[in-house]
């Protein structure tokens, strides 16, 4: 795509409301994160998430030669630890 790090913020966002009931105004990593938390998830599962998205934004508007390589990996491994918790 022409914008990776929104895909993987897109992505991660469908994953995370196919599995909990966020509200669809959730946007900001911190309101994902509490939207989380308030819908069940363990607090270090939402931190975690929240971070996610918080290093999706910067990869999206870091100056040139922002590194955005590696958070399709880091998404992917977070859903299957979150899977493995299940």
């Amino acid at each position: 795509t022409a914008d990776p790090p929104a895909a993987v913020a897109a992505a991660l966002l469908g994953y995370l409301r196919a599995q909990y009931p966020l509200p669809e105004g959730a946007a900001t990593p911190g309101e994902i994160g509490a939207a989380l938390t308030a819908a069940g998830a363990p607090p270090e599962l939402a931190d975690d998430f929240a971070e996610a998205f918080r290093a999706c934004d910067r990869a999206r508007f870091a100056p040139e030669g922002g590194a955005a390589e590696s958070l399709a990996a880091d998404a992917a491994a977070l859903v299957a630890r979150t899977e493995a918790r299940a």
